[in-house]
């Protein structure tokens, strides 16, 4: 986890850059822009240990600061089987990367002033104001529960805090909070249906895909154009080619 969250934090490092690509932007050493050279040389070496470790095949990372491309190393390989080495321009599934973008799109709605931190998420989705929580957490029981000390609020969701549980839990699979046969909305009123495994802010539960989904329903509610497809975050960052699942024809990268 420590090795994708490094690589996470130097590729959402691009987001503080203009809106251009890694490729098109003007290099720059890392110092003239008030960065560490000997920092980023050892982002490589972590990186490296996690290839050479076997925790990934290959990684791509790069760091823009004031519109200037300072770090950019394509590490290992794009396909383990032909032995191809990663190209700096490689298109990637996105694995579990809502919550990043999803929350990158709320701070845009904060930034507009649609909402404060310490809002309850019941302003804008009341199933949640009167939520329950298990009494016990190990062995959740619809049946035995208590009442929540304290409101979910937008900082809980973003700091993944907010006491919902994760999609994969038995409880969550037994009250069929998530399915992909369901719309969003209803997923949403399932997870406010089933008790919080703690009170908010208590308790950091990051496996919680749920928080995502709320975000995205949250973000339609707020904006007046929705937020929900996400399309200010990857677009302007030259993402097209990114997706879930790509299933067009491969092009040459």
């Amino acid at each position: 986890m420590k090795g994708i969250s490094t690589l996470a934090a130097l590729v959402w490092a691009v987001a503080a850059a203009p809106q251009a690509t890694a490729q098109d932007l003007v290099r720059a050493t890392p110092e003239s822009v008030g960065s560490s050279s000997s920092t980023l040389t050892r982002a490589t070496a972590a990186l490296e240990a996690h290839v050479d470790g076997g925790s990934v095949a290959g990684v791509v990372a790069a760091v823009a600061r004031h519109g200037k491309l300072v770090y950019l190393e394509a590490l290992g390989r794009r396909d383990l089987a032909t032995g191809d080495a990663m190209p700096e321009n490689a298109i990637f599934r996105l694995y579990s990367m809502t919550r990043p973008i999803t929350s990158t799109a709320v701070m845009l709605l904060w930034e507009e002033g649609k909402f404060q931190l310490d809002d309850p998420i019941a302003k804008f989705l009341p199933q949640f104001a009167d939520q329950r929580v298990f009494l016990d957490a190990d062995n959740p029981d619809m049946a035995q529960t208590r009442p929540r000390n304290g409101d979910i609020t937008v900082r809980h969701l973003l700091t993944h805090s907010s006491g919902i549980g994760s999609r994969s839990s038995a409880i969550y699979v037994a009250e069929s909070v998530r399915l992909r046969s369901i719309p969003l909305t209803q997923m949403v009123d399932n997870a406010a249906r089933v008790p919080l495994f703690e009170d908010p802010g208590t308790c950091p539960r990051r496996s919680c895909r749920s928080e995502a989904g709320i975000w995205r329903a949250r973000d339609g509610a707020l904006a007046s154009t929705s937020y929900a497809t996400t399309a200010p975050i990857p677009f302007p960052l030259g993402k097209a080619s990114t997706g879930g699942m790509d299933h067009r024809a491969p092009d040459s990268r």
